[in-house]
């Protein structure tokens, strides 16, 4: 991050440098000029640099928008091969359109808090960094103040690149504690289950060996046997009276 301040600083610097400087472009001769030796108000806005606020990209809520060629598509299936690249012509119209396209959608996308990179697939996102790198560097080497907005949307967009790669990362890793947290739950579940299970065991086991040491003493003890013959004797109480008292 620290080297990315730098970068941005530095390109700053050189956007207001370039802003200082007047630009000087030759007037055609076809231009009408005035006494004064300057040309009228008009004429300055036709001959004038565009600038980025002349580029417009429509995106609906669904990531629909055309592409430069006027064919519809759609942010979840863009390529890297869509983004600029270091190796287009630097002096190519179509590497001019391209880069503006880019930029004009990176200034969407913040208009729209970064609703859009939140549809770019992630290969895509990846090749944001030297897309934006490529479009800066031709920017740079114009020297115009009409190319400000181009450089900080350039800037902006390596910025937002990592903010959304952050954010994807952030959410994988939220995404996996979650999955370890209900991983835990429920294996916490099954642990309190078998510990239920194993004290209700224990109890049956504590009663059974309380049942078997009872039955245990009763075996020791002795065992009472009844005499096996009775003597009856019979009297007669009418003859010895005696022996009936009671």
């Amino acid at each position: 991050m620290r080297a990315l301040s730098a970068l941005v600083v530095l390109f700053i610097s050189t956007i207001a440098f370039a802003q200082q400087q007047p630009p000087t472009q030759p007037i055609p001769p076809h231009v009408p000029q005035n006494t004064s030796g300057a040309a009228s108000d008009s004429t300055r806005d036709k001959y004038k640099d565009p600038r980025l606020e002349d580029f417009r990209v429509d995106v609906d809520s669904e990531g629909r928008f055309k592409s430069p060629l006027g064919t519809p598509k759609q942010m979840s299936t863009l390529k890297v091969s869509d983004l600029p690249s270091p190796n287009d012509p630097p002096l190519d119209i179509a590497t001019t359109v391209k880069c503006a396209t880019f930029e004009a959608m990176v200034v969407e996308n913040e208009k729209r808090g970064g609703a859009l990179g939140k549809m770019v697939p992630t290969e895509v996102l990846s090749a944001v960094f030297p897309a934006a790198s490529s479009c800066l560097a031709r920017n740079l080497l114009s020297l115009s103040d009409s190319k400000a907005g181009f450089v900080y949307a350039d800037i902006g967009a390596m910025v937002d690149a990592q903010i959304e790669m952050d954010r994807r990362q952030y959410e994988e890793l939220v995404a996996r504690y979650n999955q370890l947290v209900e991983k835990h739950n429920a294996l916490l579940a099954v642990t309190r289950n078998f510990a239920s299970q194993l004290a209700a065991t224990q109890s049956d086991l504590a009663r059974q060996q309380r049942i078997n040491n009872a039955l245990t003493i009763y075996q020791l003890m002795p065992k009472y046997s009844p005499p096996q013959t009775i003597n009856i004797q019979v009297t007669d109480c009418t003859r010895l009276p005696a022996l009936c008292v009671h």
